[in-house]
């Protein structure tokens, strides 16, 4: 018994140090597989993420300023080798999926919205 009791401690703070320690790393900078642009911050109240019969329908709000260039240039960057083509403006398209961002007024302020749904 000691000794399960001691491999389940050592295995638990294993773990632990893990989650700390993948906290601490850029690809944590990410909702789902969504990459989120480092100079936005995530406003975590106001999003959702769900699956429909069509497909997964995700809706994430970001702070912060950047401009709309700046925004395209980087998910057209991140996005590409996740297999996303360009599709217009601050849009792109994998498979049956579509991502859009777009900046909305909201009574905090603007924020940038990014939805991914399906096509």
């Amino acid at each position: 018994m000691k000794t399960f009791l001691a491999t389940f401690t050592l295995l638990f703070m294993i773990l632990a140090q893990g989650q700390t320690l993948a906290e601490d790393l850029p690809q944590t900078k990410w909702v789902g597989d969504l990459p989120i642009i480092p100079a936005l911050k995530v406003e975590p109240g106001l999003g959702f993420a769900f699956e429909s019969p069509n497909g997964r329908i995700v809706m994430i709000y970001l702070s912060g300023t950047v401009s709309s260039q700046t925004i395209k240039a980087y998910y057209d960057e991140a996005l590409a080798p996740l297999g996303w083509r360009s599709a217009g403006a601050l849009s792109w398209s994998r498979e049956s999926e579509r991502l859009k961002v777009e900046e909305v007024s909201t009574a905090g302020g603007r924020l940038w919205k990014i939805m991914l749904q399906p096509e």
